[in-house]
């Protein structure tokens, strides 16, 4: 049976934090230094399988806290920062918070993404606690992981949320049993914690699970309100998805055209399991229950553009230039796809309509046409058509020759992990 607690009764103040395999609480969040060195998409895997992402260094107090972490364990450390460009502002945090922009250690000249695009703190000499551009395929360095402080003795928590889930039921049915278990459905409010549901509940375990309910219900299409009355300042909602309905789901895993750890719109009748959230170490004295009324129905909003030469962040909708009329004869586009480092893009190519054997759209497995090729599209394709990046970027090279245009194509992209 999947309902399981991940909790027991009474545990100690959440204020003062608790870390734990191998993490120690510095400046009030879970740090860890590890070691073999590995390379940096390595180094994210490791730090993924313990619920935590690549350090991030929002201010001067959090990049001296790494120092004083490390003491004279190594010359350096990969941390969660990869650069797509020569500015901080191209630097991206693994932890989907923004850029380096506000605040940043680079070093002289750096970041240098046309080489190295992955960076790294230096640990000892005289550019000590500084930035670096490094190769993230052929160096090794230790890493620093991090996560929140969380509880106590507590094994299977998130910063001070514990979770539990429970066998199908409908959304209304699944509401009521996390309240009566002194819960609400779960409600997610970052990357971190996403991730910690993905690789601390074992979901993939339950048999036929293909999505289980969250906490929030579809105001309009691709917006949503947590029922627990928290902000929505995250999503990972398919904005590009034709499901339609008026509760929320969360994909397991990746089939067609779903990407696992996305939300869905579902109807809100099919029994599903679900997940619940509370805050851990509560105790369950006075349960409440309250039937939920059915939320009203989410409108359509306009898709997504694209340009001939861009560079888009996932999620996203990219096309042949005036698709779905007919593309220009003698064009070359190039559509760079990303995603913040430790995730991979999937590209779903629902519409292919090209001159057979004259115009492709090429896709490659990361930012140039240096990298392997994936696909060399021609033709027409009936049915969509799925390919994964091994990185955190994609390159789509669409040609057309000086004669038949036609149709052209369309797309959509995700990052996933």
């Amino acid at each position: 049976m999947w309902l399981y607690f991940l909790f027991l009764a009474i545990y100690p103040s959440f204020s003062n934090g608790y870390c734990f395999d191998g993490f120690t609480l510095v400046n009030g969040r879970c740090l860890g230094a590890f070691q073999p060195p590995l390379h940096r998409q390595n180094a994210t895997d490791w730090c993924k399988s313990m619920s935590s992402t690549l350090v991030t260094i929002r201010n001067e107090e959090d990049n001296t806290a790494i120092s004083t972490l490390l003491q004279n364990l190594t010359d350096s450390v990969w941390i969660g920062l990869y650069c797509f460009g020569n500015n901080p502002s191209n630097c991206y945090w693994d932890d989907e918070n923004g850029t380096a922009a506000p605040f940043n250690k680079f070093a002289k000249n750096f970041p240098f993404a046309e080489v190295d695009k992955c960076v790294y703190y230096k640990n000892t000499g005289s550019k000590k606690s500084q930035w670096f551009s490094g190769n993230c395929d052929e160096d090794k360095r230790l890493f620093v992981c991090e996560k929140p402080a969380t509880i106590s003795d507590i094994n299977h928590s998130f910063n001070g949320s514990a979770y539990f889930g429970g066998r199908s039921l409908s959304f209304a049915d699944a509401k009521l049993e996390c309240e009566r278990n002194c819960s609400v459905l779960a409600s997610i409010h970052s990357a971190s914690e996403l991730r910690f549901i993905e690789t601390s509940l074992n979901l993939n375990t339950e048999p036929y699970l293909t999505s289980i309910y969250i906490g929030a219900t579809a105001t309009h299409q691709n917006q949503y309100s947590w029922l627990d009355g928290s902000n929505s300042d995250y999503s990972k909602i398919d904005t590009t998805t034709s499901a339609y309905g008026n509760c929320l789901e969360m994909a397991v895993y990746t089939e067609g055209p779903r990407t696992k750890g996305h939300w869905y719109p579902t109807d809100c009748e099919t029994p599903k399991p679900f997940l619940c959230k509370r805050p851990a170490g509560r105790t369950c004295e006075n349960p409440t229950a309250t039937p939920m009324a059915a939320p009203s129905l989410p409108k359509e909003t306009e898709p997504d553009s694209t340009s001939c030469h861009s560079f888009k962040m996932a999620p996203g909708t990219v096309s042949s230039p005036n698709f779905p009329f007919k593309y220009p004869a003698s064009t070359t586009c190039t559509y760079q796809l990303a995603t913040v480092g430790p995730q991979r893009i999937r590209l779903s190519v629902l519409s292919v309509v090209l001159e057979n054997g004259y115009d492709f759209l090429q896709v490659y497995d990361g930012d140039s046409i240096d990298h392997p090729i994936l696909a060399n599209v021609t033709g027409e394709y009936d049915e969509p058509q799925y390919y994964e990046s091994t990185r955190n970027s994609m390159l789509l090279v669409f040609k057309s020759d000086y004669a038949n245009e036609v149709q052209g194509f369309q797309a959509n992209f995700f990052s996933f992990n």
